[in-house]
């Protein structure tokens, strides 16, 4: 039977396996905003078109290609892919479809292919309603191929920038403009702009941010989830029937580090709405590249908080450290835990390593500097500390500080406002009387000398009068402007170390009782550890440290 002669259901059933020598492409592509355009433009439509015409001019073996929800600017599309590969291997004689903007809106890759590839390997093209056939040149309208590819493209170019600004327009707003709730939420049926949580997912989010701030490896909270056989967050959606996720492993519950670092770093589990935080690289590229966070619009408390907002930017603290990890057998052993990672440093500004190290069941876990004698470094000496050293040290100075607080608590606040110069509040209103009138005086020159302006065009005063009348009042408004930028600093700075030291008062509250470190405790508390150079040798070897507290610094 030959297969010029198949109906349209008898193309439809056709698959790719076994293929006839030479076949007939017949490409069919939708995309959203095509959609909205009605049936002209849906693929049922463009396939009975399109076997018409193959029937019409009698081409062999033809074979539907199609691909519904794609843009014309993405090459990257699943048949397009499929039917460009059997391009190159020789495999097809014809393609068809039903205008050029279904076989792109990029007018490069068109002339690529109707000007280059489509003659090099001798394949007959047709467009129906441009009414190109490469094998009937004569026609005028032939010429116009490459107006209408560009064309095409200012169009899918257009559309690009009214939908970046229809979502920049919702973003500023507060609107979610995201199309999946993130893992630990579910979209409500009735509102799909709002976030309900989850009770099973939103108790594995807890569970990886206890863990992980209790000190435990991502590798092995992402094992444990694997030994659990807990769904992993794309093979869950798909349990729950929502769709757009594409599942690659086949074990549903791999999980993977990289899974539990993304699910450490969304700061949605705190109720927050974080809108453009990516940007496409390009409208014909479905890529997306992260913008700096300092470009991101966060609009708190649009949702229910899964994570605390403390222990979220507590896990954010330790994913900037670099936990180092050993291929010893001993690496995860209770003991061995990278207790101050990332919060060590030399004298020098140097990081100091974590070197896990033990013999004859002794623990030898130890910090050092290798900055030390290396090419091209300036460090000063070989600082080197044992784990249980620092442990000790940095416990007992805690201890220590926690022990004054409870005695004489208003000390330690007296301590700490005169070492921050945080004035009396009598004396911070006097600060804003001095700014309030700096102001009133500034905006009262600005009137004055527009006047003297005014007054000078009308020739009621001299030209040698008006310019010395200027250059004072000038002069008096640049000294108020740094007094007002000055009082203004003091004052900022001024509310800024009230709130951090009540910050740290109130974390440093909540350990009334201090008997060991963890990794939690030692974030929440501490910034860095400064290591000096030890003087001395042997039982007489000392090493000075310097804590550098959270909120408030060196005490």
């Amino acid at each position: 039977m030959n297969k010029s002669t198949l109906t349209f259901e008898e193309i439809k059933t056709q698959n790719l396996e076994n293929l006839p020598d030479r076949i007939t492409a017949l490409y069919c592509r939708l995309s959203a905003e095509d959609a909205n355009e009605g049936e002209s433009n849906s693929i049922s439509n463009q396939k009975q078109i399109l076997a018409q015409v193959a029937m019409r001019e009698n081409l062999p073996n033809p074979f539907f290609f199609v691909d519904d929800g794609f843009s014309g600017s993405n090459a990257q599309r699943p048949d397009f892919q499929k039917m460009m590969n059997l391009v190159d291997t020789g495999k097809i004689q014809a393609v068809v479809v039903k205008d050029l903007s279904r076989l792109s809106r990029d007018y490069l890759l068109t002339g690529q292919l109707t000007e280059i590839t489509f003659p090099s390997k001798n394949i007959r093209f047709i467009s129906l309603n441009e009414n190109l056939d490469s094998n009937k040149r004569n026609s005028q309208d032939a010429y116009l191929a490459p107006l209408v590819s560009l064309f095409n493209n200012w169009y899918s170019l257009q559309c690009s920038e009214k939908i970046k600004l229809s979502k920049h327009t919702k973003a500023k707003t507060g609107e979610k403009i995201g199309w999946i709730a993130p893992y630990g939420y579910l979209k409500n049926p009735e509102n799909p702009k709002e976030w309900l949580i989850d009770d099973y997912a939103s108790q594995i989010v807890k569970r990886i941010f206890k863990e992980y701030l209790s000190g435990k490896p991502i590798a092995s909270i992402a094992s444990n989830l694997r030994k659990d056989k807990v769904l992993t967050p794309a093979n869950y959606k798909k349990k729950l029937g929502i769709s757009n996720y594409r599942v690659l492993e086949s074990d549903p519950c791999h999980w993977k580090s990289q899974m539990i670092c993304q699910m450490l770093e969304k700061e949605e589990y705190t109720g927050a709405t974080i809108n453009l935080k990516t940007a496409k690289i390009s409208y014909k590229q479905r890529g997306c590249k992260l913008r700096p966070r300092e470009d991101w619009l966060i609009f708190p408390n649009t949702h229910e908080a899964i994570i605390s907002q403390k222990d979220f930017e507590m896990a954010r603290k330790m994913l900037g450290h670099k936990r180092v990890k050993r291929k010893n057998h001993w690496k995860d052993t209770a003991g061995h835990e990278n207790l101050f990672a990332g919060l060590v440093f030399c004298e020098n500004g140097h990081k100091l390593s974590f070197c896990p190290q033990q013999k004859d069941d002794i623990n030898l876990d130890h910090y050092k500097c290798y900055h030390y004698r290396r090419a091209g470094d300036t460090c000063s000496g070989s600082h080197y500390l044992r784990k249980e050293t620092l442990e000790k040290l940095v416990l007992g100075d805690l201890q220590q500080l926690i022990s004054s607080i409870q005695f004489n608590e208003e000390e330690l606040l007296t301590k700490l406002k005169s070492r921050f110069d945080i004035r009396e509040s009598k004396k911070q209103d006097s600060l804003r009387k001095q700014l309030n009138k700096a102001k009133k005086r500034s905006l009262e020159l600005d009137t004055i000398i527009q006047r003297l302006y005014e007054k000078q065009l009308l020739s009621e005063i001299s030209d040698e009068r008006f310019r010395k009348l200027v250059d004072s009042y000038e002069s008096e408004q640049a000294e108020l402007n740094q007094q007002i930028q000055k009082f203004q600093e003091v004052l900022v700075s001024q509310t800024e170390s009230v709130e951090n030291i009540d910050k740290f008062m109130r974390t440093i509250r909540q350990h009334t009782k201090l008997e060991n470190l963890t990794t939690q405790l030692v974030n929440e508390l501490i910034d860095k550890i400064v290591v000096h150079q030890p003087t001395g040798r042997g039982k007489k070897r000392q090493v000075t440290i310097e804590l550098h507290y959270r909120f408030i610094g060196e005490l």
